[in-house]
């Protein structure tokens, strides 16, 4: 069994080279897993995001072209919600 955090800080968007606009805040995630060997075998379940926090990991700016005169507006892109990865593997 196995836990741990990780911490991000606050980072500028892309394309903000002069650090004008207000940055992506700082998030933390949890991640845990919990594995079993028997044998050869070796059952494992990883878990992502385990408090399914909500934030961004990326900002960019870019002309949006669905919106008249395609303005430069801010995009982000989300971080993926709670996850689990299980898999069952066996060694010779």
């Amino acid at each position: 069994m196995s836990a741990g955090a990780t911490y991000v800080s606050a980072q500028f968007f892309r394309g903000d080279d002069a650090n004008t606009q207000a940055p992506l805040p700082a998030y933390w995630v949890v991640n845990g897993s919990l594995s079993a060997r028997w044998r050869g075998f070796e059952g494992f379940v990883n878990l992502y995001n385990l408090l399914d926090n909500k934030y961004e990991t990326f900002g960019t700016f870019a002309p949006d072209g669905r919106l008249p005169g395609a303005p430069v507006v801010r995009f982000l892109t989300p971080a993926p919600p709670i996850n689990v990865l299980a898999g069952l593997r066996y060694a010779f």
